[in-house]
């Protein structure tokens, strides 16, 4: 399992776990917010979305280090990636360095170790700055999101991720807007004085996470496999990612798990474990990414795998 996944849906996990310390978004407490709920609901925030932009990089870091066996020359990596992975990798590490510099840090080392890698492009091995996966002296954006899928081939992506969503159970009318959403409470919780989340603003967090991680997950790891198994499609910037995904839901019923395909309610398969559903998941073929989202009893997705 990717680490950068499993430590995402541990944090969730821990968000969730810090929700229910909030006595009015579990149905208790008073009318009025006490000062300790607004401190815990600001730090959640705050928490939530430093869990996500961590995820987003490390998972860029994750599936960037699968293209050293790409097939084609360096030249062949799509423009907007060869950018990426070098003007881009040198325009933020700079950022990077002069932020340990000021602190007092090792910033001669940093740049040392990741001007290696920026230099290897002539093959037959590829290695990659992680610094290709943004910059790290800010915050995940809308803007900076879209960068990265495009980057990947990820055409599109806040309509893909909205039907993708919807797909497995998480209705919502824009990714895009969520993530803009979370970014702004997020900055409101670090910054604005007198600042106030209410119920409204963290009760859905977690479910909200879930989604733009998966979403994000998919997208990136969907193209990386199309670039090893079909390399030409990134050659020509026309990645096939979202025809080879393939959605699959994970219900508990009755002590039970049922395996379903997206827009289908008949189960493939019905496990007394979660284990045994995970067993019975048939095999990606190369060059596609099996998505599968294990929901609550609000069909509303709690965790995800990809399959292999």
């Amino acid at each position: 399992m990717s680490a950068a996944r499993q430590r995402f849906l541990g944090d969730v996990a821990g968000i969730r776990g810090a929700l229910a310390l909030d006595p009015l978004a579990t149905g208790s407490g008073g009318a009025v917010d006490p000062p300790a709920i607004i401190v815990l609901r600001r730090g959640i925030l705050i928490a939530a979305f430093i869990a996500l932009e961590t995820f987003i990089r490390a998972r860029c870091v994750e599936v960037v280090s699968q293209l050293g066996n790409w097939s084609g020359s360096y030249d062949d990596f799509p423009a907007k990636f060869r950018d990426a992975a070098l003007f881009g990798a040198v325009s933020n590490l700079q950022k990077y360095a002069q932020m340990l510099k000021r602190q007092g840090e090792d910033y001669n080392g940093e740049i040392a170790s990741e001007i290696s890698l920026l230099g290897q492009t002539g093959g037959p091995v590829y290695n990659f700055s992680r610094h290709i996966a943004g910059d790290y002296t800010g915050n995940v954006s809308v803007s900076s999101v879209k960068e990265m899928m495009a980057a990947f081939g990820v055409k599109d992506c806040w309509n893909e991720f909205r039907q993708i969503a919807a797909a497995i159970g998480y209705g919502v009318p824009s990714i895009e807007e969520l993530l803009k959403s979370l970014a702004t409470r997020r900055h409101r919780s670090a910054h604005v004085a007198g600042y106030a989340p209410t119920t409204n603003d963290t009760q859905h967090l977690a479910d909200q996470l879930i989604a733009l991680g998966a979403c994000i997950d998919l997208a990136l790891t969907s193209s990386t496999r199309r670039a090893l198994a079909h390399w030409t499609e990134w050659r020509d910037d026309d990645v096939k990612w979202r025809a080879n995904v393939r959605l699959f839901m994970v219900d508990e019923e009755s002590g039970k798990f049922r395996l379903l395909a997206a827009g289908q309610s008949r189960a493939l398969k019905v496990k007394p474990t979660i284990e045994d559903i995970r067993n019975a998941i048939p095999a990606a073929q190369p060059g596609q990414t099996l998505l599968i989202a294990q929901r609550d009893s609000r069909k509303v997705p709690i965790s995800w795998w990809l399959g292999t």
